[in-house]
């Protein structure tokens, strides 16, 4: 180490100063990568799960439409009325099936798959039973 105490203080400053901008561009280029991969990751989250939660979301609306559809048809008395309701019904379960095969198209996480069979649903215009 000799060699080190013999040179002059500026060109150790000098060293000094080069190895620190090396270092800080080091750091700096592995901050911007990762970064990189954080907005490519982001993208990737938001194309394949945030999106298709809009599906999800329309899938429910549809869903409580045609179940408020049939909570109206309990006081209806006239049968073009029913009709129409039992259309409207009949218009959002659709909706509510697009909307959820509109889902399944994508890349789901194995928690989500596994859920959908709980999403199995009854027709609204059906009791319990079964029964209209």
């Amino acid at each position: 180490m000799k060699w080190f105490h013999d040179l002059k203080i500026a060109t150790k400053l000098l060293a000094g100063f080069i190895l620190v901008a090396v270092i800080a561009g080091m750091v700096g280029f592995v901050g911007y990568s990762a970064a990189s991969k954080i907005a490519t990751g982001s993208k990737s989250m938001y194309d394949n799960q945030v999106v298709m939660l809009r599906n999800l979301g329309d899938a429910n609306v549809a869903f409580l439409t045609a179940r408020l559809e049939a909570r109206k048809m309990l006081s209806m008395q006239e049968a073009s009325q029913l009709r129409q309701s039992e259309q409207a019904i009949e218009e959002q379960d659709k909706r509510c099936d697009e909307a959820l095969a509109a889902y399944l198209k994508a890349p789901l996480a194995r928690k989500s798959r596994r859920s959908l069979p709980h999403c199995k649903r009854r027709s609204p215009t059906t009791d319990t039973c079964g029964r209209r």
